[in-house]
């Protein structure tokens, strides 16, 4: 191999995404769980929200173990592209799911016309 080729990192056998995708969905559910049992124990939380944050965590968990496997995969194919879309992929589904379960009211734009980058005169009724 040409010394101006790079070789891809050596990041062992390739692991199957979607077994790392339940052990991370599992171990975040067990800690959000424990935590949150005791906070609903401790009158902190009410039983909907402690389900609600439990199950969050094991999407949240279980997504981001996955993407971290699946990006250090193609780190070692020499796939730097790839790496980056999976770190990219789970990032927006963790925030997709955060934005799910925690829904804040914002003032988003309806319509082009409160856009105040637009000049408003140009848009079209």
């Amino acid at each position: 191999m040409p010394y101006y080729q790079k070789k891809p990192l050596n990041t062992g056998m390739p692991r199957h995404v979607m077994g790392h995708f339940v052990s991370g969905a599992i171990g975040s559910a067990v800690g959000s769980a424990s935590i949150n049992y005791a906070r609903y124990k401790d009158k902190q939380i009410d039983k909907n929200t402690l389900y609600r944050d439990s199950s969050k965590a094991f999407l949240q968990g279980g997504i981001s173990t996955a993407c971290a496997i699946a990006s250090a995969n193609k780190i070692g194919e020499g796939n730097y592209l790839g790496a980056l879309l999976c770190v990219a992929l789970g990032t927006l589904s963790v925030c997709a799911i955060e934005n799910k379960y925690n829904p804040q009211k914002q003032d988003a734009p309806k319509t082009l016309k409160s856009i105040t980058l637009l000049d408003k005169s140009q848009v079209p009724e």
